[in-house]
């Protein structure tokens, strides 16, 4: 069946060379508007740097998952603009394609695929196309063998041998078939059906019709959830290698012969693999056998493991390599052979990552979630908590400042803020003259253009020497409770204040200092009075109008530093121990019903003890920041100062003031993390200082406080059952340990933060590491002396890019921006731009880095303190990753709409998500 989709003309181009690709299905369920459920089928490209997408329909086998296709002609996309008239866009393009079938013409386009990538001995998947399209659809002897023939004769014996290895893994049934094509061609076919499985397969008598099912299917039915325990009895009385691999799975017993994992490894799927993987380490934990190294070697380098990438093509063609067991079993042996001192290196994982991928698509995955921990649900602080401190400010009107000239200098300002000025036409050729309303429309005529129909049309057309200038004394405001509360306090009625069309335009003289002085003078009784000038006012969300009158027209004596009560920990980490003590209190049922009046007042019970003690280390942690013991009770009075004050907000967590109705989520100060889609994995490091604010130990993880990580369970003291071994139980088990016990729980060691740094950084960074100068792979570059992967090089001697440096990183702000310095620029600051969301830096991201500090109580670094406040992207300002100039909002050739982009480039930015 054809289909026709829009892509781009350089996916096109790639496609007229390579024309075969994989789609995948997907079901898309949703709601509508009504709230009934919705599905939408489509198919998408496996590759997605194609980005092709479209409806299922008819297209295609969706049992099969994928559809193989074969992109056909292609002509440009035809547009309108914004006046109808037509243009072709040579960016894109519509291209005409089709699912492959078992027709001598397709059977040919694979097989050309399959002899053309087989001459790169380095390319492991050279069959993929040929192998899933042999697997997927009938085989038609005829057609196939026809195909053939039409090959040189010196070609047909390789062609044969190709399909007598990767027939293999068919189905018998279509074994037979390709036997009766090598025979019509003078080759030789031996159907292969491994023993160990027909002898299985018989022994159970549990498949009806095993000619019809591939190989991987019908040994896949052995390891189905409950198999191994429902045959237990019967697969005890047998020798069968399979079945005894099997029921190893279901008990604690040791395996007859660990030898006979090596044949079996390269049959069974991916992740019966890593169960064979994690039980073996069980055994060796166990005593059942010792630890041979040898194994594990063998199975990184399995002489079968051909049978793992014809399963690749069968059942995830073009996808993602997995890598996840052999990358587990290199460091394992690394580890062993270093005794204990190291994993694998970086450039050690891109040779490794190379050799295991497919070269025509090279996308692997090392899916670390299944063997590290990662930082999902770990403790981490919660931004709603509105902090241990509050704080107070005792001020005192500045009489000094409540001058007339001074205070009409405020109300401009307070004009200026809340309203804009009004503007009058100059004449720019006229020494900035204003133009009375008669000279300013004999400064703007009508004139006739001839349109390409020959029609005449008109169009209003402005003198270039008009201009704009703001008068000095008259602005115009919005009407609303807000401004018009405002204006009263210095305009003496409203009678003063013209209002049209629901706006304010004030001039000047008609404002009243004398109000303005009044209002301020009146402004200390509402608020706590200290003595007889001084007044307190706390602290505060948002700036009002009273306050912003206070802040600019009183000095500020003295600042109270009030430790909040009601602050807590969070019930969930019960770093004191409290809820356990009194959670043991309650019966078995009262436990139960979290809503009974027990639970309620355990919990009331906790909360109490909680706070108290947080508020008492609060107070302890103060005097020893504030360097006095002066403490009331209630508050810390001090000299103001406000360099102290920024710091003791920041350090205590500082929001807003608790209030007594305010819920767990603003009094909680851990959270559990939930990160989404990107999941780091979790490796922190102890600070080396506690928590100042209620003396807690804590991990950085990523440039963020972690309070309680996920490594409890990753020694073999927590944790007996084998499938949930990870990389640490396994160090563990050869007598390498990777996790030691801090105060604050397990830390890794460095060389395991390490190889989880390299290993993301290469498998992300992978596709990109193909020097553009001679094709070969890039490796780390070692010319700087503090590198973190993030720059590379080319080795190639003969390379007219070697050694150059590229810089390589996934963006900071959407994590899914890789950084390519050959593609894109740095903004003023510095930093490169991601071609994605365009981020670059942000105050944000430097006040982050600056956080790290203070709270260690060290000093912010001269190169981070000078950065401070100068971000771009909070400000807006963003630039063009092309050519580095700034994104602005430009008029398009075409449509004739204002959009965001590059000036300079052409470059539309619509549709990036700043």
């Amino acid at each position: 069946m054809q289909m026709t989709v829009e892509i781009s003309t350089e996916v096109y181009e790639e496609l007229r060379k390579t024309p075969l690709f994989f789609v995948k299905f997907y079901t898309d369920i949703h709601r509508d508007e009504n709230g009934r459920e919705c599905n939408n089928y489509l198919w998408k490209s496996v590759n997605s740097d194609y980005s092709i997408s479209f409806p299922a329909q008819c297209f295609g086998n969706r049992e099969n998952g994928y559809c193989l296709c074969l992109a056909e002609s292609a002509t440009y996309v035809v547009k309108q603009d914004s006046h109808e008239k037509t243009y072709t866009d040579e960016n894109r393009v519509n291209m005409v394609f089709r699912d492959v079938s078992n027709s001598v013409q397709d059977y040919i386009i694979c097989l050309n695929s399959c002899i053309s990538r087989s001459q790169n001995k380095e390319d492991k998947y050279y069959f993929l196309e040929i192998l899933w399209l042999l697997d997927k659809t009938f085989i038609d002897v005829n057609h196939l063998t026809e195909a053939i023939k039409k090959y040189d004769s010196k070609f047909i014996p390789c062609i044969l041998n190709i399909l007598r290895h990767i027939g293999h893994c068919l189905s018998v049934k279509k074994q037979n078939i390709l036997k009766k094509v090598c025979t019509s061609l003078n080759g030789q076919y031996d159907v292969y059906m491994p023993q160990m499985l027909t002898e299985a397969v018989q022994f159970l008598q549990k498949e009806t019709e095993p000619d019809k099912k591939n190989l991987f299917q019908l040994i896949d039915e052995f390891f189905e959830d409950g198999f191994g325990v429902a045959y237990a009895d019967k697969i005890s009385r047998t020798n069968n290698p399979l079945l005894q691999l099997v029921c190893w799975f279901s008990n604690e017993n040791k395996l007859a012969d660990y030898n006979s994992l090596i044949t079996l490894f390269a049959l069974v799927s991916e992740k019966t693999r890593l169960n064979i993987v994690k039980r073996y380490f069980h055994d060796v934990r166990c005593g059942n056998t010792i630890f041979d190294v040898r194994l594990l070697q063998q199975f990184v380098d399995n002489k079968f493991d051909d049978f793992i990438r014809y399963r690749y093509c069968t059942e995830t063609p073009s996808e993602k390599v997995i890598l996840t067991i052999p990358l587990l079993c290199d460091n394992i042996i690394t580890l062993y052979n270093s005794n204990g001192e190291a994993f694998q290196t970086f450039d050690g994982i891109l040779d490794f990552a190379i050799t295991n991928c497919n070269q025509a698509h090279p996308d692997i995955n090392f899916d670390l979630a299944r063997i590290i921990p990662t930082c999902e649900h770990s403790a981490v602080y919660n931004t709603d908590f509105k902090g241990f401190v509050d704080y107070q400010l005792i001020r005192k009107l500045d009489t000094s400042k409540l001058t007339d000239e001074n205070l009409l200098i405020i109300i401009r300002s307070i004009l200026d803020k809340y309203g804009q000025r009004l503007s009058y036409p100059i004449c720019k050729y006229d020494n900035d003259k204003k133009l009375e309303t008669t000279i300013l429309e004999k400064c703007k005529s009508v004139f006739s253009d001839k349109t390409t129909n020959g029609s005449s049309q008109q169009h209003k057309n402005e003198c270039s020497g008009i201009g704009y200038k703001f008068y000095e004394d008259k602005w115009i405001l919005k009407e609303d409770d807000k401004i018009t509360e405002i204006l009263k306090t210095f305009i003496p009625s409203d009678s003063s204040l013209r209002n049209i069309n629901s706006q304010y335009y004030v001039d000047i003289q008609g404002v009243s200092v004398a109000m303005l002085r009044k209002y301020v003078n009146s402004l200390p009784q509402k608020y706590k009075m200290i003595g007889e000038d001084e007044f307190l006012v706390p602290s505060y969300k948002e700036e009002t109008y009273d306050l912003f009158l206070i802040k600019t027209l009183s000095e500020i004596l003295r600042m109270r530093i009030v430790p909040q009560k009601g602050a807590l920990v969070g019930l969930r980490f019960d770093v004191f121990g409290y809820w356990k003590e009194i959670y043991a209190t309650l019966s078995d049922d009262e436990k139960c019903d979290s809503r009974g009046e027990a639970f309620k007042k355990a919990l009331s019970v906790f909360k109490e003890k909680e706070s108290n003690e947080v508020y008492r280390r609060t107070v302890v942690s103060l005097k020893k920041e504030l360097k006095t013991n002066e403490y009331n009770g209630e508050y810390f009075e001090l000299k103001y100062d406000r360099q102290q004050l920024v710091r003791l907000i920041s350090r205590y967590y500082f929001k807003e003031t608790l209030k007594d109705d305010d819920d767990d989520t603003k009094r909680n100060f851990l959270t559990l993390s939930y990160t989404g889609n990107f999941k780091p994995y979790c490796a922190p490091t102890l600070s080396e200082a506690n928590n100042p604010a209620i003396d807690l130990p804590f991990f950085w993880c990523r440039g963020k406080e972690c309070f309680h990580n996920n490594l409890a369970n990753q020694t073999l003291a927590e944790q007996n059952d084998w499938r949930h071994y990870t990389l640490y139980h396994m160090a563990e088990i050869i007598g390498f340990p990777k996790l030691h016990m801090t105060p604050g729980g397990y830390e890794p060691d460095n060389v395991v933060r390490v190889f989880i740094a390299v290993a993301n950084k290469s498998m992300q960074k992978f596709k990109r590491l193909k020097c553009r100068g001679c094709g070969h792979l890039m490796f780390t570059d070692k010319s700087g002396r503090f590198n973190r992967h993030n720059y590379y090089s080319c080795i190639n001697p003969n390379c007219p890019e070697a050694h150059i440096p590229v810089y390589l990183n996934y963006c900071y702000k959407c994590k899914k921006g890789l950084i390519d310095s050959r593609d894109t620029k740095r903004c003023p600051n510095g930093w490169y731009i991601c071609p994605t969301c365009l981020a670059c830096c942000d105050n944000e991201q430097y006040e982050r880095q600056a956080q790290r500090y203070r709270i260690s109580n060290n000093p912010v670094p001269e190169r981070i303190a000078r950065m401070l406040g100068h971000g771009h992207n909070d400000k807006g300002e963003y630039f063009c990753p092309i050519c580095g100039g700034p994104i602005e909002i430009i008029v398009d050739e075409h449509y004739g709409e204002k959009r965001r982009g590059c000036p300079r480039c052409h470059k539309i930015f619509d549709d990036t998500p700043y």
